[in-house]
């Protein structure tokens, strides 16, 4: 399944992650916007079209995690189809109960690369 004409929301404080992801989406023709916080993703979000959104756990002003939490219960609030969420993480915690709880879609740690990133949305989309 292609991903071409479809749109990424990617939520990282970090600017080399979010630049790095940024590189691999645009390689692949996948369309890319970003945000510095899950505040700053939120308010995408309201006004722009996803296909997916990627979000880091940690940073600042809404974590990644309350951010998660927003979306999912928007979506209840308005009968939206789920948009599918990807955790970007440095760390090797166990996210299965995460993924469970929230219908998150899968999870990367960091630092991103294209083998695992384009797959993983691949699989999504089908």
């Amino acid at each position: 399944m292609s991903l071409k004409e479809k749109t990424v929301l990617v939520a990282e404080d970090d600017n080399t992650s979010r630049l790095l992801v940024k590189l691999i989406l645009e390689r692949n023709q996948i369309g890319c916007l970003e945000a510095k916080n899950g505040d700053e993703a939120i308010k995408i979000l309201e006004s722009q079209a996803c296909d997916f959104l990627l979000t880091d756990m940690q940073m600042p002003v809404l974590c990644g995690l309350g951010l998660i939490k927003a979306v999912r219960e928007s979506e209840k609030n308005t009968n939206k189809p789920q948009l599918p969420i990807i955790i970007l993480s440095a760390g090797v915690e166990d996210m299965t109960s995460l993924l469970e709880q929230y219908s998150i879609n899968g999870y990367l740690t960091k630092p991103v690369f294209e083998d695992k990133l384009i797959p993983l949305l691949q699989d999504i989309e089908r």
